[in-house]
């Protein structure tokens, strides 16, 4: 993911890309697998955000499926791939394009045990 936002910030602008993990408890919106016995109702969400070209509309429906790109030189698997392993972790990933500014928001949110607090780090 960070790669991603190194590579699509062009190289006569300044790049900036900001990592931003946070901690939240799941609401009812957050919806695991139907038959995931996964009860943790802590997540950890991490973001990456950078002020690049920002994501393609054509594209940003099919991000994070096989071979979504448009340059010649990507084969489009990055995310694909970003994404089962995060839903084999029992998480979600999900993106946008920044409103404000220029660039693009790639986060994903795992599980975690109760034993781990992220208020202490």
């Amino acid at each position: 993911m960070i790669n991603n936002s190194i590579k699509f910030i062009p190289n006569e602008k300044v790049g900036k890309i900001s990592i931003l993990l946070e901690n939240r408890t799941k609401d009812k919106d957050y919806k695991f697998k139907e038959n995931d016995s996964n009860t943790h109702n802590q997540l950890a969400v991490i973001s990456v955000k950078d002020n690049g070209i920002g994501i393609d509309k054509d594209i940003l429906p099919l991000l994070f499926t096989k071979f979504a790109s448009k340059l010649f030189q990507e084969t489009g698997l990055g995310l694909y791939i970003c994404k089962n392993i995060i839903e084999a972790h029992g998480g979600k990933i999900w993106a946008k394009n920044n409103k404000c500014q220029k660039g693009s928001t790639v986060s994903f949110s795992l599980p975690v045990e109760n034993k781990y607090n992220f208020n202490n780090i």
